[in-house]
């Protein structure tokens, strides 16, 4: 087994305010690389949000504790990475729920663009998801 200073790679990985960043960076990189799928695949990216989101908020519990406990791996720098992480994650989330929200008209427009083979064709189709969009906010704001 490999080690650094006396303690074993295997073991540093076990520790949770280890482990749990590195998961939720996982679920991150899993859920925006499922957004740019075709839909319905891309909604795959809202499991994988929530699941980083929910690991994001163990990390930060794992770093408090830790911190606590006196371990030196448990800086202010990862505490302030893995509250970034749970931003994005907040963020994807954000985006996930609104494409579920709007899945109608944004798989409509995606057919759209990619069946627009001019510049005037693929303005149309941008021209009409606005439209569509309006009509949906309406719809379910009351705006």
């Amino acid at each position: 087994m490999a080690t650094t200073s006396g303690r074993t790679v295997a073991g540093t990985f076990s520790k949770p305010h280890v482990r749990l960043p590195l998961e939720m960076g996982l679920l991150l990189l899993g859920a925006e690389l499922t957004r740019r799928l075709e839909l319905p695949w891309a909604l795959a990216g809202l499991v994988f949000a929530a699941l980083a989101l929910v690991q994001g908020v163990r990390a930060l519990r794992a770093l408090k504790r830790a911190r606590l406990a006196g371990d030196e791996g448990a800086g202010p720098f990862g505490t302030a990475m893995v509250a970034l992480g749970v931003a994005l994650a907040v963020g994807l989330l954000a985006v996930q729920a609104l494409m579920l929200a709007f899945y109608p008209v944004v798989g409509e427009h995606r057919e759209c663009v990619a069946g627009a083979l001019t510049r005037t064709a693929q303005q149309a189709c941008d021209d009409r998801l606005q439209e569509r969009l309006r009509e949906l906010t309406v719809a379910r704001l009351g705006a």
